[in-house]
């Protein structure tokens, strides 16, 4: 999926979480300073094609949603719901699928 970002809107990149001890694959990484990030991520913000914010309650996340939504066009804006794995110990069943459907 990245790789068909890339081909369509150039490089994509991504701001790692602090305390991160293995990057997930795809995206440019880079880390910044907990105390002067903002800065940086508006920057990025405004010069991006698209965005791909993935959707949480944090101050950070809120603060990004906030200037993603002042810095662009609603098409340059894509949310995306995190899912958490259940608790250890919980069962869950995966969610029917349509007839003639492919598990997501």
């Amino acid at each position: 999926m990245v790789r068909q970002f890339r081909r369509r809107f150039g490089r994509v990149v991504a701001v790692g979480q602090p305390g991160e001890r293995l990057p997930l694959p795809g995206a440019d990484r880079f880390y910044l300073p907990l105390d002067d990030w903002q800065p940086v991520v508006s920057d990025l913000i405004g010069r991006a094609r698209l965005v791909i914010l993935i959707a949480g309650t944090g101050p950070g996340t809120l603060w990004e949603l906030t200037e993603a939504a002042r810095l662009l066009r609603p098409e340059q804006l894509l949310l995306l719901e995190e899912r958490h794995p259940p608790p250890t110990g919980q069962r869950t069943e995966a969610p029917a699928q349509p007839t003639g459907g492919r598990p997501s």
